[in-house]
């Protein structure tokens, strides 16, 4: 059977199961999402734009074949993974947007800018961090297996390790930036355990593989540096409450202080 036609039962299947879903909406909540919105965002949505992308590349080898350069397929891949994210952010807001009307529509009274702050101030910010922090450990893996092709020079390594150290403070100004201050939600120290966990895989890698101080690892020495420098900068504001004071003084530099005047997530309870 033909790849385009497998991909369309597929896609057909697909929508019938997504048709069916939407009559269960209004019934539970995932991350303050409704679970049916949840699924369209984080699995509809995500399997359409990977669906759209097989879909063109197929019929474009059937017709074209070897017309196209890989230069040629790079751009038409690229204009289409563009096309898909901003149907993904549409979909993103619809699905919020679609949460909010049904929690509206089950009590008149729901504090709606309360539900929403809690993706906002919390689970976005909590992805964000892990996220960069588990993509740079990714990359780093792969940059050891398939060490870059530079020229061997000591300056561009020196280079690296700088603006690992330099990115590393400004990663760290930016979780305090970031910091929702919250009884029950504390970003900081969730973050600050995460990053210490990846930075013990960055020296149980170099134990184990050993790699050389080289142009060609430059990537797995900036990540080092970086996750370096946040752990040091983590562990001293903790330590020390002088370093903590330059800290906050630093980010007050950058800070919109209308931030930190935030609404509570979670309301404490009475004993």
């Amino acid at each position: 059977m033909h790849a385009s036609i497998i991909l369309l039962i597929i896609l057909l299947c697909a929508s019938l199961i997504s048709l069916f879903l939407y009559r269960f909406q209004g019934r539970k909540d995932l991350i303050r999402l409704d679970s049916v919105q949840f699924a369209y965002l984080f699995i509809y949505a995500p399997f359409l734009f990977v669906w759209l992308k097989s879909f063109v590349f197929v019929q474009l080898r059937a017709e074209l074949g070897s017309a196209l350069s890989t230069t040629e397929y790079f751009i038409v891949d690229t204009i289409v993974s563009v096309i898909g994210l901003y149907f993904y952010g549409i979909v993103a807001m619809k699905a919020l947007t679609k949460t909010l009307y049904l929690k509206r529509f089950k009590d008149p009274l729901a504090d709606l800018f309360q539900h929403t702050e809690y993706i906002h101030l919390w689970f976005s910010h909590l992805i964000m961090f892990v996220g960069v922090g588990l993509m740079m450990l990714v990359l780093s893996g792969i940059n050891l297996l398939i060490p870059f092709e530079v020229p061997e020079s000591k300056l561009f390594s020196t280079i690296m390790i700088l603006l690992g150290i330099i990115f590393g403070i400004c990663w760290y100004i930016i979780l305090l930036l970031s910091n929702p201050k919250q009884e029950h939600y504390r970003l900081l120290k969730v973050v600050k355990l995460i990053y210490g966990f990846y930075f013990s895989i960055f020296v149980s890698i170099y134990f184990v593989i050993n790699p050389n101080l080289e142009a060609k690892f430059s990537f797995y020495w900036f990540s080092f540096f970086l996750f370096a420098t946040f752990v040091v900068f983590s562990f001293s504001s903790y330590r020390s409450s002088k370093a903590n004071t330059v800290l906050e003084r630093i980010t007050d530099i950058f800070r919109d202080h209308s931030w930190g005047n935030n609404i509570t997530l979670l309301k404490p309870t009475k004993k």
